[in-house]
């Protein structure tokens, strides 16, 4: 039977919370969770596709896909579509990597046959405080920084952790942000993933699991 972990349960809790609370400075995080390993199936199966999506094995990665796969919140997609993407002739060369960080990201169910991942993609927009899920970062490594310039040679002004921050401007590598205890920032793009970045769907029918969406966006 399917149980979720204490911690996987706590950040569950912590997602709900941000669905009704405002983001304000202090105290906003969603810690990594992965609950795969609750079940043995899904487990084998996400940990062979994304062997499988390292190698750059197409062939195998498309089999696993549901026939109308969706690639996009209109629904559009399937197999032919996704094999195209990961080809790159619809996308770049960056769609494997995309897929690789959505999967290595750890994942959470959403129902006993439903998996997120990565494991902050259930994580709603945050109404109260006029955000978007475009406004909002989870940091992914626990040793993020957030610099005074968009330059890792500028000032320090925080170390932080896998905390959940309001941006108020994007830029290439970088992004400006609100700091948990005041002020403000700026966190590298290799620290920091949006909710609205690639994320995928797996899901069971009929006893066997299947990726059941790889998209981005709202």
């Amino acid at each position: 039977m399917w149980r979720r972990s204490c911690c996987a349960l706590l950040v569950v809790a912590l997602l709900a919370v941000l669905a009704g609370w405002p983001l304000v400075t202090g105290a906003q995080e969603a810690p990594p969770v992965d609950e795969a390993a609750d079940d043995p199936s899904l487990l084998a199966f996400r940990d062979a596709l994304l062997e499988a999506v390292r190698r750059r094995d197409i062939e195998y990665v498309v089999a696993q896909a549901e026939p109308g796969i969706r690639l996009s919140s209109e629904g559009a997609g399937g197999r032919a579509a996704f094999r195209q993407l990961l080809s790159g002739e619809t996308a770049g060369p960056e769609a494997w990597q995309d897929l690789e960080t959505a999967l290595g990201l750890g994942g959470v169910f959403r129902r006993w046959d439903e998996f997120c991942t990565p494991y902050f993609s259930c994580l709603p927009p945050v109404p109260n405080c006029n955000c978007t899920a475009y406004d909002i970062v989870v940091l992914v490594t626990e040793d993020a920084r957030a610099f005074l310039e968009p330059d890792s040679n500028s000032p320090l002004v925080a170390e932080l952790g896998y905390d959940v921050l309001r941006v108020l401007e994007f830029y290439t590598y970088w992004a400006f942000v609100e700091l948990p205890e005041g002020g403000n920032g700026f966190v590298r793009r290799a620290d920091f993933r949006m909710v609205v970045d690639y994320r995928a769907r797996l899901r069971q029918r009929d006893g066997e699991w299947w990726i059941e969406a790889f998209l981005a966006g709202d």
